[in-house]
């Protein structure tokens, strides 16, 4: 329960994402190694996920991982 928590936060702190953008990013993309991998045109074709947002998403992973 814990680890999926953990999971929820990393996810929420990208702005605009909120408690069901979270949900519906993990239910769509499995887990949260998918959504780091995922490319722009997949995170966009995500439920409740517009190109704004894809574009923040997708930066966000790959600052952190710098």
């Amino acid at each position: 329960m814990r680890s999926k928590e953990t999971i929820k936060s990393v996810i929420g702190d990208i702005p605009g994402i909120g408690k069901v953008r979270q949900r519906e990013l993990l239910r769509y993309f499995g887990s949260l190694e998918e959504i780091k991998k995922a490319g722009l045109a997949a995170l966009a074709k995500a439920p409740k996920v517009d190109k704004k947002l894809a574009q923040n998403i997708y930066f966000f992973f790959r600052k952190n991982d710098e």
